[in-house]
């Protein structure tokens, strides 16, 4: 039994990927949600902080339809997080750059509940803190999600 729902999992893993990243307008999963239904948000705590200091990310994808659903992503992590320095110059800060591997992923999600992924950027490039100046985080998701930004400062 557990060999066939491993099995399971991973082709459906599989088969939710290769739906996601056909098309926009193509079903995200199994229980045919499409994008209307479902909401992507970012939100940042605190959105000012000191050199040195970090703050906290939150990304939430909200399904608002009435079934479950599965959402793929190419990679096995759902998005990367981009830095950009006065919205031009990309920056490594701490937490904007982590492994991730190259077999997809899925997220599970039920009728009207919401799937919230968590990570924590610090105002740090490599051993040295972040210059002062006004930053855009980029949430790039590995699906055919639309791209998220928002902005925070380091004082």
């Amino acid at each position: 039994m557990g060999k066939w729902r491993t099995f399971h999992h991973g082709l459906l893993a599989l088969i939710v990927t290769v739906m996601a990243a056909s098309s926009c307008t193509d079903p995200l999963g199994p229980s045919q949600i499409r994008l209307e239904h479902l909401d992507v948000k970012v939100n940042l705590t605190p959105t000012r902080i000191a050199p040195d200091d970090s703050l906290a990310v939150r990304v939430t994808l909200l399904n608002r339809s009435m079934q479950d659903t599965i959402v793929g992503f190419a990679m096995g992590c759902p998005f990367y997080l981009e830095a950009l320095w006065f919205g031009e110059t990309g920056v490594e800060l701490d937490g904007t750059t982590y492994a991730c591997t190259a077999v997809g992923s899925a997220a599970e999600i039920a009728a009207e509940d919401s799937v919230v992924y968590r990570r924590h950027v610090h105002a740090r490039i490599g051993t040295r803190p972040a210059p002062s100046g006004t930053y855009t985080l980029r949430v790039d998701f590995t699906t055919n999600l639309p791209n998220l930004e928002t902005s925070f400062q380091i004082e």
